[in-house]
């Protein structure tokens, strides 16, 4: 079985026994710490990367209107027996469009895998794939302020340009990093505030491609990320205001698009508020934006950074 995530469903498929405990206790203790090795490398990464799908719906206003469709056209066909062809939109997903580097299914894959090898760090990774230690060591290092292990740039960009499962999950990565001349650091900052923003419009890969583009001749923008702090969850959180500022806001009102939709809008407001699955998370959200809300008000006056 091909691993894969059911969007029609929301059902995530892995090809890995699960543990027994997960039918009663559920899934949260994987999420708390998706890399524990009592999992085994499959779910450690592959269920992680699944998962980051049915994340995605939530947050796209695009994935969640394609989803949409196939739930309207499921539901005339239990009521007709008449079977409704594909949106264009849903055709044109996994083609790339001309003038255009990749398709809305590979950007879409890469902003997925951005997160798992992330998540599951390059060195593992590669572990995983069986790869001498030596290649290993080489690409790790170890934090001088802490003394642990870290991974580096180039064992990240390792396996995000030419890896050991390198392909199309890949492709627009390796686009970004050759446009740049292989700018880790831009990239890496700029990519999922920007992939994340064009997935909130209709037409994610020309947003994408314009906004990142904006972005990289930006006189603004290149000085404030070679300046950055070097602690890359600081980075996102410090630069994402100017990034949209600078490189998406001026986009999307160009081709006069909404500022952003996010898979929840299209959730609340369509024919998946009947979905039996994804309406009960409009109000599960609710709470979960009640409980950032006091979180942040909570450490209004600021922790340290490495909390």
């Amino acid at each position: 079985m091909d691993p894969h995530f059911e969007y029609l469903t929301g059902i995530v498929k892995v090809p890995a026994s699960a543990p027994l405990e997960w039918q009663k206790e559920g899934l949260t203790e994987f999420y708390r710490s998706p890399n524990d090795d009592a999992w085994g490398a499959t779910l450690c990464r592959v269920l992680y990367h699944e998962s980051i799908h049915f994340w995605q719906l939530f947050s796209s206003g695009y994935v969640a209107n394609l989803v949409a469709d196939d739930w309207r056209r499921l539901q005339h066909f239990r009521a007709t027996g008449e079977v409704r062809p594909l949106s264009t939109e849903a055709n044109q997903y996994k083609i790339t469009a001309s003038g255009l580097p990749f398709s809305e299914r590979e950007l879409l894959e890469c902003w997925a895998r951005f997160w798992d090898v992330h998540t599951r760090e390059p060195g593992a990774i590669i572990r995983d794939e069986g790869y001498p230690a030596e290649e290993v060591e080489r690409l790790e290092m170890i934090d001088p302020y802490t003394g642990s292990k870290s991974y580096t740039h180039e064992a990240y960009d390792y396996l995000m340009r030419g890896g050991p499962a390198s392909g199309s999950y890949e492709k627009p990565y390796r686009w970004l990093l050759d446009q740049t001349q292989g700018h880790s650091a831009f990239v890496a900052i700029t990519f999922p505030i920007l992939v994340h923003s064009a997935f909130g419009s209709p037409d994610p890969v020309k947003v994408f491609c314009e906004t990142f583009d904006r972005a990289w001749n930006s006189s603004v923008l290149r000085p404030a990320i070679d300046s950055r702090f070097g602690y890359i969850n600081l980075d996102w959180l410090n630069q994402w205001s100017a990034i949209i500022g600078e490189a998406h806001i001026p986009v999307i009102r160009k081709h006069h698009l909404p500022d952003f939709t996010s898979g929840l809008d299209v959730i609340a407001r369509g024919p998946l508020a009947s979905h039996p699955i994804y309406r009960e998370y409009v109000d599960q959200f609710k709470v979960l934006h009640g409980h950032l809300s006091l979180y942040k008000r909570q450490f209004a006056a600021g922790p340290v950074p490495s909390e």
